[in-house]
């Protein structure tokens, strides 16, 4: 019963949240202004150049891992483990 109550408090703070973002304060709603911020913001360039880091430190690190895999014979599931992640990012590059 303890969910049921959960779900319906998550509710009505959702709906609660939408209602005040509707409010309009001089020409543009909280919600408009807050797009707004986010657009113009320069933190948002910042956390992108930290996704695009994080995204190529992964894609280098899996390429290192399975180049390691493949170096050793004895394993052959190496061979084939991930060829299409590379393939695709090898597309995104061109």
């Amino acid at each position: 019963m303890s969910e049921f109550f959960f779900v319906l408090k998550s509710l009505f703070l959702t709906v609660v949240i939408i209602l005040c973002m509707q409010i309009k304060i001089g020409s543009a709603t909280i919600e408009q202004r807050s797009l707004e911020w986010m657009r113009e913001s320069k933190a948002v360039y910042a956390l992108r150049g930290v996704a695009e880091g994080a995204v190529s430190l992964i894609y280098e690190g899996w390429y290192w891992l399975e180049k390691t895999i493949q170096s050793d014979d004895s394993s052959s599931r190496g061979k084939h483990s991930s060829k299409w992640i590379r393939d695709d990012w090898e597309e995104e590059i061109d």
